[in-house]
């Protein structure tokens, strides 16, 4: 869509909502436009001359403000929310031609295997392929090679960047000067699950002309995320400082793979709470049952003498 287009356009809906509040369209009005800004090929006499009329543009410039040509009344311009199936096609052609891919093996890639769905959960609906498809151009990231994922938390779609994709979103910064990493005297290891592992990395991100961000990523805060903390303690927390390192200096805020291991390890914590609530529930409701049942009588065996005593008057009878 040209300049010109657009600049119509929105001297169309700035003159329709004056023709509702009965207020007459200016020139200052159209010129503070911000096409009309931008597009000043037209200029100010050639607007007055013609009426900023070329082809079929409706509008006519008066002494008194912007009149309908030939006495003609615009009517008010509909302007048509696209859907979200036709935001994620018009993006979904901007990102597929950036990968040299049809649009549609870019909607399966993401709906398959970016966006992570429960076994019994619906499928990826066209917002969250949209919303996926925002963040992946915005940030250039690359689906195909899972620079990015995406999982429900509580009925919401949460972005992830992975590991690789913090990398990849550092490095095509400009400013971008590299990550410094500090770490603790090797014998103040700790013990971390049978391994020996740092209890804190420090790293610094430096980003030309800004102050340096320093981030301490600490082991007993993160290290109880996953099991792949467990076999790679000191690689995980020094993934762990890089990201947050990154994500604060640029002001990115999105999730790593750490903060989704951690939320996923909270809904799971909920729900065994719940199910022990509700096991203990079920445990006094049944003791409240049987408190007021009386108990049953009981019943003594006869002794021998007694047992002989009853066969013999059951042979007199």
């Amino acid at each position: 869509m040209s300049n010109d287009i657009k600049m119509d356009m929105e001297v169309l809906c700035l003159y329709a909502e004056n023709e509702q509040e009965g207020v007459a369209t200016t020139l200052k009005d159209v010129m503070a436009l911000p096409y009309a800004q931008k597009s000043l090929r037209l200029s100010v006499q050639d607007l007055k001359a013609t009426g900023y009329l070329e082809g079929t543009r409706l509008l006519k410039l008066t002494d008194s403000g912007w009149t309908a040509q030939g006495g003609k009344r615009t009517s008010i311009p509909t302007v048509s929310i696209p859907t979200a199936e036709e935001k994620v096609a018009t993006l979904s052609e901007t990102l597929a031609s950036r990968f040299l891919v049809t649009p549609e093996q870019l909607y399966k890639v993401i709906a398959r295997n970016v966006i992570t769905v429960g076994r019994n959960e619906a499928p990826p609906t066209p917002e969250e392929i949209f919303l996926t498809m925002t963040v992946a151009n915005q940030y250039n990231l690359n689906p195909f090679v899972r620079e990015l994922h995406c999982f429900r938390h509580r009925g919401k779609l949460q972005v992830m960047v992975g590991a690789d994709g913090w990398i990849a979103i550092a490095q095509r910064h400009p400013n971008f000067k590299g990550v410094e990493y500090e770490y603790p005297d090797p014998e103040k290891m700790v013990n971390f699950k049978g391994k020996k592992a740092f209890p804190w990395i420090k790293a610094t991100c430096h980003i030309e002309g800004r102050v340096p961000t320093v981030i301490y990523a600490f082991l007993d805060e993160w290290g109880h995320a996953s099991a792949n903390w467990a076999d790679h303690p000191n690689h995980r927390l020094r993934l762990k400082a890089y990201t947050m390192a990154v994500r604060e200096a640029l002001g990115i805020s999105l999730l790593d793979d750490t903060d989704k291991a951690i939320m996923e390890l909270n809904t799971r914590n909920e729900a065994s709470k719940g199910a022990t609530a509700t096991s203990s529930m079920l445990e006094q409701m049944k003791e409240k049952m049987t408190e007021g049942t009386p108990p049953e009588a009981e019943t003594e065996e006869p002794t021998d003498a007694e047992y002989s005593e009853l066969q013999e008057g059951a042979a007199n009878e």
